[in-house]
């Protein structure tokens, strides 16, 4: 029996019961395993040396560096190279672990990924729990802010992007809509929300759209200008039908969507049927019995019926108790059913020969974002917010582990001037290299502006 077996096997014996067992053992793969990539990540180290020689590049000296990953604490020397007044430390490039931080890109971007569930002091404690790390609630706001400013960037290099091929499909369902969380100072953070999507396909008794994409934003003008280039840039309307929907309410109607719509061969738009049966039963709370009515006459499309109805529903608001408020909500559902009458017309009234599944689902997409930033009396400062609302945003739109792959490259590139080749490193032979001075730079003749910025980036 080798040394690890013998090991293993002394810490099922020493251990009476299988959690206390099941825990010794984690740790000790965790222990071990750190000790084989620390090796590891010195031997590519070590490898490097003839790479950055043949660069120009002198050893300044060596640095210990302590990493958190998925699998536990790595803790590795490292070299710090000189050319002139840049530092590096490609180690560190290779592996895409920027300056100062402890955590590994994929812990921060896992951690990020949990937060959009559920708060942060939970997923502080989750972690903590199944896993080796230890991280604390204010680390975990960190890490996520971090990450949503990594998305943030991905989505401002995809707008530049020139997309060559434009899609014609027959059929985009358009729909806008908002909701309100509590903002941690006076008054309410609107969440503005548009979306696209091409239709539904059904897999099995479960229905799902078809290429959806969401835009989502504390401006409403942002969320719109990236609806309207996203459309602009992805598709030729010259040949397509778009449907809208919407509660007509401020930044949300109709006129709003015959912009998104302009060069279709037809548009056509949809008061939001939910926003339009809640108004109802808000204004006739004191006359539910003609709510009925109001639907029938409303889903026949009959202005006759529908007056009809005001009328009466006018004759009974004069003897309530409280007749002003009742006159006020009759005068209110009459200007409402008035103003938003041509959106009201129903689907099969239109003479459209696609499906109406699909039209009116903006409310349910609401879920992800007031599931995480509404329940439990939260609030938000307007920064805090933003992101949130962005990293829920890439996840629903599938980018998110796109958008940190991408942004964690870019880190590395913006930190070096040349791509480092892992297979080139790792197929080159060790060379014997000079001793280094550990803690301290030599005096080369940099000069005491190169120390300074060499502290502020690294804090050594």
């Amino acid at each position: 029996m080798g040394g690890l077996e013998k090991e293993i096997a002394e810490l099922i014996a020493n251990n009476s019961s299988n959690i206390a067992f099941e825990r010794a053992v984690y740790q000790f793969m965790n222990i071990e395993f750190s000790k084989i990539l620390s090796k590891v990540l010195e031997d590519i180290d070590h490898r490097l040396v003839s790479k950055m020689r043949s660069k120009g590049y002198s050893i300044a000296r060596k640095d210990k560096r302590s990493v958190q990953f998925l699998f536990g604490d790595v803790t590795f020397e490292r070299r710090l190279w000189q050319k002139g007044k840049l530092y590096r430390y490609p180690l560190d490039d290779l592996l895409g672990i920027s300056p100062r931080l402890r955590y590994s890109p994929l812990v921060q971007a896992k951690i990020a990924d949990l937060t959009t569930k559920i708060e942060f002091r939970k997923v502080s404690e989750a972690v903590n729990s199944l896993t080796a790390l230890n991280i604390s609630a204010s680390g975990v706001h960190t890490i996520t802010q971090r990450i949503a400013e990594q998305t943030t960037k991905y989505q401002k290099n995809e707008e530049e992007l020139l997309c060559p091929d434009k899609k014609r499909v027959p059929v985009l369902y358009l729909e806008g809509d908002a909701l309100l969380i509590k903002s941690q100072f006076k008054g309410l953070i609107n969440v503005h929300r548009f979306q696209v999507h091409e239709g539904v396909e059904k897999n099995g008794k479960r229905s799902k759209c078809v290429n959806v994409h969401q835009f989502s934003g504390a401006s409403r003008k942002r969320c719109y200008d990236d609806m309207l280039n996203y459309l602009q840039k992805h598709y030729d309307l010259s040949d397509t039908l778009i449907l809208s929907n919407s509660d007509g309410g401020s930044g949300y109607e109709p006129s709003v969507f015959y912009e998104l719509a302009l060069g279709s061969k037809q548009h056509e738009h949809f008061l939001d049927r939910y926003h339009l049966n809640r108004k109802i039963r808000e204004r006739m709370y004191f006359c539910r019995e003609l709510i009925e009515p109001m639907n029938k006459a409303i889903k026949e499309y009959s202005k006759e019926k529908v007056t009809s109805v005001l009328d009466t529903m006018e004759s009974l608001a004069v003897i309530q108790e409280d007749s002003q408020k009742a006159k006020h909500y009759t005068r209110l559902l009459s200007k409402y059913l008035e103003r938003n009458w041509p959106y009201i017309n129903p689907f099969y009234n239109r003479n459209i020969n696609v499906p109406k599944v699909g039209l009116g689902i903006c409310e349910s997409k609401h879920r992800p974002y007031s599931y995480r930033m509404k329940h439990q009396g939260r609030s938000w400062c307007k920064n805090g917010a933003h992101n949130m609302i962005k990293l829920i945003t890439h996840k629903q739109n599938g980018e998110y582990w796109k958008a940190i792959e991408i942004g964690v490259k870019g880190e590395e590139l913006e930190r070096h001037d040349q791509v480092l080749d892992i297979d080139k490193i790792l197929s080159d032979p060790h060379l014997e290299h000079e001793g280094v001075r550990h803690g301290a730079i030599p005096n080369n003749g940099g000069s005491s502006t190169a120390m300074g910025v060499i502290k502020r980036r690294y804090s050594i």
